[in-house]
């Protein structure tokens, strides 16, 4: 949980500090509206910090969570299930029931409040065109906590394991940032979004052994819940090789080449795959 906390005060820090940039392409522009609240102007100093770092790094993070975050459990389950790790086969059950529960959590919520995005009620906001949208509703953030169920649950387990917790909560943060940045969420959205993914993982989690002899009882096993080695393999191939298949296929779509172009890579369980379509 202080990892949820550190976030909200990394949000925070950034909204000390705003910048004026000349905003141009895929970006819209309106006037400034002549009150505003807390969350408006946190919103702001976000959403006002244009930089050519920034729009390069975001686009990676935002466009790769859910594929990620979707394609991760069933996979992990795959390869653990196939190396005889129990420990991270259990944790992708885990990981796959806090993601289904964030979801519905996160758009029933939407559903049901209807909050239009930032750039929809506020004027004069940055805002990319191309940004991942899947619903047009603000409140929850569903970019956010997806991020914070996949860091979270996979903290819980993998606690031991410090870089690669401070790996998971940096990748969540800078999707959670993106998603003020780029203009579809006010810090509230992506608030929410961090304790309902934070929340479900953390439930979860709290009945981990319940779910496990469920589990059992259902495939006719007795498995405890323990490495099969000390050193569990199946969350670093599977989270690592979805980010580098994802900023892979991002540098081959930009290029001038019709050959790169038509090239793709993908992951599977056997590692990394590269496609070609004529």
């Amino acid at each position: 949980m202080r990892y949820l906390v550190y976030s909200f005060i990394f949000i925070l820090f950034f909204s000390e500090a705003s910048a004026q940039y000349n905003i141009q392409n895929n970006f819209h522009f309106s006037d400034k509206p002549k009150s505003e609240n807390l969350d408006v102007k946190i919103f702001r100093a976000i959403n006002g910090l244009q930089n050519s770092v920034a729009d390069v790094v975001l686009p990676y993070t935002d466009r790769s969570i859910i594929p990620v975050a979707i394609a991760t459990p069933p996979l992990m389950f795959f390869l653990a299930r196939n190396n005889d790790n129990t420990y991270d086969e259990n944790s992708a059950v885990l990981l796959g029931l806090s993601e289904a529960t964030t979801f519905l959590i996160t758009f029933g919520l939407k559903t049901t409040i209807k909050r239009d995005r930032p750039y929809v009620t506020l004027k004069k906001v940055y805002f990319d065109t191309n940004a991942s949208l899947v619903d047009p509703y603000s409140f929850p953030s569903g970019h956010t906590s997806t991020a914070f169920a996949f860091a979270t649950s996979l903290s819980l387990r993998y606690s031991d394991k410090p870089f690669l917790v401070t790996g998971l909560y940096t990748y969540a943060m800078i999707v959670s940032l993106g998603r003020i940045y780029f203009g579809v969420h006010y810090p509230s959205d992506v608030l929410a979004g961090m304790v309902i993914g934070a929340g479900s993982s953390l439930f979860f989690h709290s009945i981990r052994k319940e779910i496990f002899k469920a589990k059992n009882n259902i495939l006719g096993e007795t498995k405890e819940d323990k490495n099969k080695t000390s050193e569990s393999i199946a969350i670093g191939i599977t989270f690592g090789g979805f980010v580098a298949a994802d900023f892979i296929n991002k540098l081959l779509s930009g290029t001038n080449s019709k050959i790169l172009k038509s090239t793709k890579v993908s992951v599977t369980g056997n590692g990394l795959n590269l496609n070609y379509s004529f």
